[in-house]
């Protein structure tokens, strides 16, 4: 299965308003022009109308019933649909679709209801991108590193097993100004990109250039660089060598704080990918190095969301506890803000422990007591 990642602009209603078509929505799509990035009630209705072919609200908007037919009925409605089916088509292969960036996602994801080969998602919470706007240069920034944030969420899965050429990056839609980034974020993640050449059926695939990331300086700084991960903002001053070697990688704030950029979070992203990072104390560090089989069940199974949340549950006072099956391998844990703090484990032939310290143990935040970053490595360099 492959995904396509694809932004999404409003040609949609430019294209049913083209040549002085549908004249009657043409004020609306005006409205939603200044407004991309908030949720405007009406699209709610637009929706409404297409996927459950209620009568009366076209009438409300000025929104004649033919226009939704056509939306429902036209390949050529919005780029974005012709793009994804061209995809489909050449990939000869059913499909996951995740779009970003704007309101009218809801509208392609309605469109695409009848196509059972092509499986569309479209989160407004996740997918409508923060301060990814036109508007203000600053909060745009922004916007690129949240962009990022949530490619790497979809992609999380083929990136860490090495597959990031199911990956399709579909940039064929959505505002122009984010294309050169999404192209960047591609290049570095190995993934294809691909877009309908202008008015053309052409699809084009943007080849992949040969990057090798130098990850001296990355291996150098990486637990400072955690640090400025999880948005602590340092002082330049502090860490003097770190700015001159990696500079290009860093926002400045003012003339002395720094946080990270969208190129060195994606260089970053790529880097860290190859690691599981978590706290835990001296000691059940050396647990895990005592015991080979929790520390392979860290790196194959554990390091992965969608394994490792399969397999938690609570155990008493231990709200998350990570049952690796028919073994003895168990490991204990909390999850805060994203990071993993692990406090106990046990492994092969150690059953009788384990079962007699989730009942007679109860959890407390001394377990947390210093507990350091760690690292092991699970993608082979």
């Amino acid at each position: 299965m492959k995904k396509v990642i694809t932004t999404v602009g409003t040609s949609i209603f430019t294209n049913l308003t083209r040549d002085g078509r549908n004249s009657d929505i043409q004020r609306q799509y005006k409205s939603l022009e200044s407004s991309t990035y908030t949720h405007d009630k009406w699209i709610d209705k637009v929706v409404q109308e297409i996927i459950e072919g209620k009568k009366g609200l076209s009438q409300t908007l000025g929104l004649r019933k033919t226009v939704f037919n056509e939306i429902k009925n036209s390949t050529n409605a919005s780029a974005e649909i012709k793009s994804i089916l061209k995809i489909a088509e050449e990939v000869g292969a059913d499909i996951e679709v995740y779009l970003l960036a704007t309101d009218t996602c809801e509208l392609i994801e309605a469109w695409f209801k009848n196509h059972a080969d092509i499986s569309v998602f479209f989160n407004h919470q996740q997918d409508v991108i923060k301060d990814l706007q036109i508007n203000n240069a600053q909060a745009f920034k922004t916007g690129l590193i949240n962009l990022n944030n949530r490619f790497r969420k979809i992609a999380e899965n083929e990136i860490l097993a090495q597959q990031s050429k199911n990956i399709i990056l579909n940039i064929t839609g959505g505002y122009k100004g984010v294309i050169p980034f999404l192209t960047i974020l591609g290049q570095i993640n190995q993934c294809q990109i691909k877009y309908i050449f202008e008015e053309t059926e052409t699809l084009i695939s943007i080849p992949q250039i040969p990057i090798k990331l130098d990850e001296d300086l990355f291996e150098k700084y990486w637990q400072e660089l955690e640090l400025l991960e999880q948005q602590v903002i340092l002082n330049k001053n502090q860490y003097y060598q770190m700015v001159q070697d990696l500079e290009s990688c860093f926002e400045f704030e003012n003339q002395n704080d720094f946080s990270f950029n969208f190129l060195g979070i994606a260089l970053w992203e790529k880097y860290k990918s190859k690691f599981f990072t978590f706290y835990c104390s001296d000691k059940i560090m050396d647990d895990i190095n005592q015991h080979t089989e929790v520390k392979d069940t860290l790196i194959s199974k554990f390091s992965i969301r969608e394994k490792r949340e399969n397999k938690v549950g609570p155990k008493l006072t231990h709200k998350t506890v990570y049952d690796d099956g028919n073994n003895s391998i168990r490991i204990f844990f909390v999850e805060q803000k994203e990071n993993i703090f692990i406090y106990k484990v046990f492994g092969n032939g150690e059953y009788d422990n384990y079962d007699y310290f989730w009942r007679h143990e109860a959890y407390n935040d001394a377990m947390l007591k210093d507990t350091k970053l760690r690292r092991l490595q699970i993608i082979n360099a």
